[in-house]
């Protein structure tokens, strides 16, 4: 369905039909819940340093406190897992266009 992993509704949580089924068998009722939007994520796969950026959620016109984690928390988090050499030029270009799709921006250093 095209609304799974959106921000379609106010405060629906959307998700697949096997990813219900996954949640339903592994969590007990009454286990509390605490959802977070990280507008910014960085990780690596492969050697390769990838930088996913999500437009923020925007609650009344301010910015929600959910978006408390910055471009450059996550890529020094990444970076100091690994020796890495970041595209900065990369970097700012998917953070104008934060599609929330993961683009790589760096990778392992040898």
């Amino acid at each position: 369905q095209e609304s799974v992993g959106t921000f379609a509704s106010s405060g629906c949580m959307r998700l697949s039909a096997d990813a219900i089924e996954t949640l339903y068998n592994e969590v007990t009722i009454g286990t509390p819940v605490y959802i977070l939007h990280h507008a910014n994520k960085a990780g690596w796969l492969n050697d390769k340093l990838y930088l996913e950026v999500h437009p923020p959620i925007t609650l009344n016109e301010e910015l929600s406190q959910f978006n408390n984690t910055s471009i450059d928390g996550v890529l020094m988090a990444a970076e100091e897992s690994r020796l890495a050499k970041i595209n900065w030029s990369q970097v700012y270009d998917v953070v104008a266009k934060h599609d929330g799709m993961p683009h790589i921006v760096g990778e392992v250093q040898r």
